[in-house]
């Protein structure tokens, strides 16, 4: 979810933590609607890299006894979110995340198969210095650096380290304890005073509390986590794998290698294995060979290079939940990349088999858009020359088409004398039936300031006083998810897009405010 969306559901106080984070010097009698543009404005600060490691280790410095016990609860609450295809979760599902993977953990340790791949003696010096670290109970930000700088080079990960904390009785706490309810609750705290985790209390009408890191912040919550791919995403990697490729992976990490290929995969990801470790197992013919089933992706370079491509390939997948058996709410969720026509997510994730059904597959998510989010009926068209699809305005007596027309060439959308015509034609068909088209919207992706020429000029060739709006699958979306928060209504009020130019975020917020 993108934070502007995020803030929508927030009511002040939660987002006076998220401002807190970032300066103590903010003026405090501002309302809701003030706190939100004060979080907008400030995304760039919130979402880099360096500025939130800062803001994460300043409070765990300032506010913290044991930093490094509590470094580790809040990895495990906000894992439990990047875990989620859209990063939004509710509270119970972080406690049952953050307790399931301790007990996991605790588990594991138990078995003789979880070490088989670390050397012995670099088990027991590692041991050894955990153990006098954790002598007073708790592990310094120095004493940290140093078991950090000691694990690498005795190629032990970080999951290897929790594994033997848990055997030496010293995983999660020093007396094996899992996270309790009330703990957990106090990290998902701490993380929104840290201006990482929004608490959005107004979700679905408040009928639904939860907790989001935004988009925005994403990439950089996982570059501090020390996260290469976030699990769903590394899974669609490793299916890429043959079989005997992934037990070369096992094989070398010393790992049981047989089973299903799920097993394999599964085994994989629980030992701790990195993307950029598995990659390396393979050779550079076999890594070729995966990059070449990839439309973006140049197969040649260097193995390193190849390596780094493939992962920034999968980082940068968008991973949306949706049900599995409506098609149709599958294009809704990834309209954006439809109209963007961003081939790699849309192969990547599956959504389409080919180029050539992106143009069907937009159309398909607009009309789930107007059906499910508007609550509106579609209009049924006979033939093939109409609008890609329509809807009555609630008077009755005239109605919206619109028409999808997704980027081309990466450029922004210009509105050309074609689709003048091609719309005008669509206007016409419908006065010849006795309905006046009130409003024509083209959906699109980025426009082009010119496009705002050729709507006014349809306007005035329409003779029926039509308005055309041109506005982004992205803000009309937007649109979608939250107009319910301005009405009480069941029903989408169109009007709000019954406007002649270029419908941009600000002017559509505003119509909302207009039409509650």
């Amino acid at each position: 979810m993108k934070a502007e969306e995020t803030v929508q559901y927030m009511t002040k106080m939660y987002l006076e933590r998220i401002i807190k984070s970032l300066t103590q010097d903010y003026p405090s009698n501002k309302d809701a609607e003030e706190y939100r543009e004060i979080v907008k404005n400030n995304l760039t600060k919130l979402s880099s890299r360096t500025d939130l490691n800062n803001r994460l280790n300043k409070f765990i410095s300032t506010n913290q006894r044991d930093p490094y016990a509590n470094r580790l609860l809040y990895d495990f609450i906000l894992r439990s979110i990047l875990s989620k295809p859209d990063f939004i979760i509710t509270q119970e599902e972080i406690n049952e995340f953050v307790i399931s993977k301790e007990k996991e953990i605790l588990h594991l340790s138990e078995e003789p198969e979880s070490f088989r791949h670390i050397d012995e003696n670099n088990i027991n010096i590692f041991s050894a210095i955990l153990e006098t670290a954790l002598e007073d109970g708790t592990i310094s930000t120095d004493e940290l650096r140093l078991i950090i700088k000691l694990r690498k080079k005795l190629s032990i990960s970080e999951k290897d380290q929790y594994l033997i904390q848990a055997k030496l009785g010293l995983f999660p706490s020093a007396d094996c304890q899992v996270h309790t309810s009330t703990q957990v609750s106090k990290g998902i705290d701490d993380l929104q005073k840290c201006g990482i985790i929004f608490y959005c209390n107004q979700y679905e009408d408040s009928s639904k509390k939860v907790f989001v890191i935004p988009d925005e912040l994403a990439d950089s919550v996982k570059a501090v986590l020390g996260i290469e791919l976030i699990k769903y995403k590394y899974v669609l990697l490793l299916q890429r794998f043959q079989n005997k490729q992934l037990q070369e992976v096992l094989r070398e990490r010393n790992l049981y290698v047989y089973g299903t290929k799920n097993e394999m995969i599964e085994r994989i990801i629980h030992s701790g294995i990195k993307p950029s470790e598995a990659l390396e197992t393979i050779t550079t013919t076999e890594l070729s060979d995966i990059c070449s089933k990839i439309p973006s992706l140049n197969v040649s370079g260097k193995k390193e290079e190849k390596i780094s491509r493939l992962i920034k390939y999968y980082s940068k997948l968008i991973i949306k939940s949706f049900k599995e058996d409506n098609t149709d709410q599958k294009y809704y969720e990834y309209l954006e990349e439809l109209a963007i026509r961003d081939i790699d997510n849309l192969l990547g994730n599956e959504i389409i088999k080919d180029h050539d059904y992106i143009d069907k597959a937009f159309e398909d998510g607009t009309k789930y858009l107007f059906r499910e989010k508007f609550n509106i009926p579609l209009i049924e068209f006979s033939g093939n020359e109409h609008a890609d699809g329509g809807v009555v305005f609630e008077t009755g007596d005239s109605i919206l088409l619109w028409d999808n027309k997704s980027r081309k060439n990466g450029e922004p959308y210009k509105f050309p004398d074609k689709h003048l015509r091609q719309f005008l034609r669509y206007i016409n068909k419908e006065k010849k039936k006795g309905r006046r088209v009130s409003c024509f919207l083209i959906v699109t992706d980025q426009i082009d300031p010119i496009a705002e020429k050729n709507a006014v000029k349809l306007k005035a060739q329409s003779g029926v006083d039509t308005d055309v709006a041109v506005v982004s699958a992205e803000n009309l979306k937007l649109v979608a998810e939250i107009w319910q928060k301005h009405s009480s209504k069941e029903k989408f009020n169109l009007h709000i897009l019954n406007i002649t130019g270029i419908l941009n975020w600000e002017n559509l917020r505003e119509r909302m405010s207009w039409h509650e």
